[in-house]
């Protein structure tokens, strides 16, 4: 039998529901297909009242040909048979009658050629723990969008082209690998304005403002009608993988979004550079020293989610960096059997040190509670006796920024 991958049990005491949602937003336009409004399928998994037949699976045919098996041919490439790694179950079931709410609400936002459910795991975990979670899929930087109507949107070629190449420039490359702090620091501020990528983060923000809000009007359509009693308008959170950490960005600009965790993203919103963000932040890296062949990078957030001659000293701004983890290990990735990284060279470039089980506790252990403490009020937290389970996870000092800001400033 071929490996494949099992998600975890979430550990939550209730049964999981998820029903899929388009979120179209009239006062935008579609900047890839001019005088068409912005589209937004979604992703919602809830608490179930009750559950009966067979859950849903990680993708349905059309899923896995176009959306799953995409991303393996054309983000990765290694081939759509290892999508075949994701022909799965998972522990939802679809439409299943939502347990009472209100609930905490949080919306999630992938990577950049990614897909929205690339973290079920972690969306499933939350769910059994009493959350309703929204993961919203972008269309055109999406590996591709299934839209309600029928239309399969393709991620844009040129676009994806033109990532990967200005992606591994010298001069974008310099924000993370440059040894001096100063060119580093410059090196940010023109990626935020010269990446190929950048407006389009300003778009997946707006996509999450969208979201937002309608789930604050109760303006959910289709077989999202019946989540409108969940959604709990002061307990609303936000997590972004990756490019999505735009997600994280949208948080700083909605009054309403208390707290977001930043799952291995940069950022080139301008207004979280050198800035306080406005919502308690958990922040994680991968592992330093696995980002690229010999290379140790830079923390992605170095620069970003407070003033800089302060930065590292805010409680409710929590940086961590997970040893053994690799970017992708912060998705359902991370679950890939060992034995499929010996296939190749590309394949192995996916699979991290840490062994994949253990990883998805970490993620799903420190999400849960870091979203109690700070979105919910209560719980520990990540105190001192929760994090001596994980001594992997290590805070990232970021003093030395401080000092250089002091010294600059004088």
């Amino acid at each position: 039998m071929p490996p494949t991958i099992r998600l975890p049990k979430p550990t939550g005491r209730h049964p999981i529901g998820v029903v899929d949602v388009e979120f179209v937003d009239p006062g935008r336009e579609e900047c890839f297909a001019p005088g068409q409004p912005r589209r937004i399928p979604a992703r919602a998994w809830y608490p179930a009242a009750s559950v009966t037949g067979s859950p849903r699976p990680y993708a349905k045919p059309l899923e896995m040909e176009h959306v799953i098996g995409r991303f393996w041919t054309h983000s990765l490439p290694l081939g759509a048979s290892f999508g075949e790694l994701f022909n799965i179950p998972t522990h939802s079931y679809e439409g299943a009658p939502p347990l009472g709410g209100p609930l905490p609400t949080v919306v999630f936002s992938h990577g950049v050629f990614a897909y929205l459910q690339s973290n079920t795991f972690l969306m499933e975990h939350l769910a059994s723990h009493g959350y309703l979670v929204v993961a919203i899929s972008h269309p055109y930087t999406s590996s591709a969008t299934l839209h309600e109507n029928g239309d399969v949107v393709l991620a844009d070629a040129a676009l994806f082209t033109e990532t990967m190449t200005q992606g591994f420039a010298p001069d974008y490359l310099a924000a993370y690998l440059d040894p001096d702090i100063g060119t580093r620091h410059q090196a940010q501020q023109r990626n935020i304005r010269n990446f190929v990528l950048a407006p389009h983060y300003l778009i997946w923000e707006q996509d999450c403002l969208h979201v937002i809000d309608r789930l604050l009007n109760g303006a959910l359509p289709g077989a999202g009608a019946s989540l409108r009693s969940l959604v709990d308008s002061e307990r609303i959170g936000t997590i972004g993988m990756s490019f999505g950490s735009s997600a994280s960005a949208a948080a700083h600009r909605h009054p309403r979004v208390r707290a977001t965790v930043n799952l291995d993203g940069g950022v080139f919103d301008a207004d979280l550079f050198d800035a306080e963000i406005d919502a308690a932040s958990l922040v994680m890296h991968h592992d330093f020293r696995l980002g690229l062949p010999g290379k140790t990078l830079s923390p992605h957030s170095e620069f970003f989610f407070e003033r800089l001659t302060g930065i590292g000293t805010r409680e409710d701004v929590i940086r961590v960096e997970t040893r053994g983890s690799i970017h992708y290990s912060y998705t359902d990735l991370c679950l890939i059997p060992p034995e499929i990284g010996q296939s190749s060279a590309s394949a192995a470039a996916i699979c991290s040190a840490i062994e994949g089980r253990r990883m998805s506790c970490v993620l799903n252990d420190f999400v849960l509670r870091f979203f109690e403490r700070y979105l919910c009020g209560s719980g520990p937290g990540l105190d001192v006796a929760f994090r001596a389970r994980y001594p992997e996870v290590l805070d990232v000092d970021l003093s030395y920024v401080r000092h250089w800001a002091a010294a600059r400033s004088c």
